[in-house]
C-alpha cells in the first residue's frame, strides 16, 4: 500500500512536516512569553521550489497554538 503525502501547491511536489525552533512565541494565537518557541510547518521536498508553510507553534507534547492571522497560510 503507497502512503499518500501532502503536496505543494506550487509545484506539486511532496511536503514534510518540520519542527524548529524560532523563539517566536509573539507570532502565535497564544501571544509573547507564552513559550510556544517550536515552529510547525509544512515545507515542500524539491529544492528548487522551497515553499514553507508554518502551520503554529508549539512548546510541548500536547501544546498546539495557531499562527497569527497575518502570517497564516490555510484558511
Amino acid at each position: 500500500m503507497s502512503q499518500k503525502m501532502l503536496k505543494c501547491s506550487y509545484c506539486n511536489s511532496d511536503l514534510k512536516l518540520t519542527r524548529g525552533f524560532t523563539g517566536a512565541d509573539y507570532n502565535c494565537k497564544k501571544g509573547e512569553g507564552s513559550c510556544y518557541d517550536y515552529e510547525l510547518s509544512l515545507d515542500c521536498t524539491n529544492p528548487k521550489c522551497g515553499i514553507s508553510n508554518i502551520i503554529g507553534y508549539t512548546k510541548g507534547i500536547g501544546d498546539f497554538s495557531e499562527v497569527v492571522g497575518k502570517y497564516r497560510c490555510y484558511r
